[in-house]
């Protein structure tokens, strides 16, 4: 473990590949019409399990880390008070596959009007808000596709809770209050939202997770299955493939979503979807994206 140990540095992978999106004929008009992409709040997943797994999950293996390294009862206290203090309030997230025609995401996200839409996972996104610089000397980790772990298994991730663990007890409370604090949940949270269990693997899940910045007007709202779901809306950053983090992560007017492919999803009215999503695209100004099929049959 190197001496410059960055928390925010979580070790979920980056990923370069295209990221797919599924939607109905409703979510991909808005995206092209917005430049925007529809990011929720973490308590409003479809399945709310997730998020106290992966949080309790990181707790389980900080604990045991704190014991291994034989830190005293007060540090562990100290530490996992304070992050289990933090709430995922103003954390969001919006999810990809890293399938492109996979049946069961077509009949699970994908409605009566199907479409899935391709970003590129080396191009980072932005915050549609009110936009604000990172005080002192932290940056924000550029909003970049990052694969899910489905459980903690694998050298990096033990690296990361030994670094965390040691990074804590050399800086004391100053550094494990920035550590939680700054932005408000991003580590814990970022950390937990791209957590789920093995079970899940199968669906080569990619995620954006991240805390709304402090001071930074950008808190929207959409309806969903719990009712009002709060959410941000997230744009294209104007930043190429380079560099990992980013002193401005909030813009105030969008620009283009790095989308590079819309797949008609298995539909007996397919040939209608794509020559919408043909016209759609052309009158938004996303013309050079193609527009393909899935393999599947229509679903019944």
């Amino acid at each position: 473990m190197t001496e410059d140990f960055n928390p925010w540095h979580v070790p979920h992978k980056k990923t370069t590949q295209r990221l797919w999106h599924y939607t109905d004929a409703s979510g991909l008009l808005g995206m092209l019409s917005t430049d925007t992409l529809w990011c929720s709040a973490a308590t409003h997943l479809n399945d709310p399990g997730e998020v106290d797994f992966g949080f309790t999950t990181f707790l389980a293996a900080l604990e045991a880390e704190i014991r291994r390294q034989r830190r005293s009862a007060g540090f562990r206290k100290e530490l996992l008070g304070l992050i289990a203090a933090e709430r995922p309030d103003d954390v969001f997230i919006v999810s990809a596959s890293m399938d492109g025609d996979s049946l069961s995401q077509w009949k699970q996200y994908a409605g009566t009007t199907p479409y899935a839409v391709a970003f590129d996972g080396d191009w980072p996104l932005a915050i549609l808000g009110t936009p604000s610089r990172v005080q002192g000397d932290w940056t924000y980790p550029a909003l970049r596709w990052r694969e899910v772990q489905y459980g903690l298994d694998g050298e990096p991730y033990r690296d990361y809770v030994r670094g965390y663990v040691r990074d804590a007890a050399r800086f004391g409370e100053r550094r494990v209050r920035l550590t939680t604090s700054l932005p408000r949940d991003y580590v814990t949270w970022n950390f937990a939202l791209l957590t789920k269990a093995s079970g899940f693997s199968a669906e080569r899940e990619a995620r954006i997770a991240t805390a709304l910045p402090p001071e930074v007007e950008a808190l929207d709202f959409r309806t969903g299955r719990f009712g009002i779901t709060p959410m941000i809306r997230l744009t294209g950053s104007g930043h190429g493939p380079e560099g990992n983090f980013n002193r401005e992560l909030v813009r105030e007017t969008p620009l283009p979503l790095p989308i590079r492919e819309v797949r008609v999803g298995p539909s007996p009215t397919a040939a209608l979807l794509e020559a919408g999503a043909k016209s759609a695209l052309r009158h938004y100004g996303y013309q050079d994206v193609p527009v393909t099929h899935s393999g599947h049959s229509p679903l019944r």
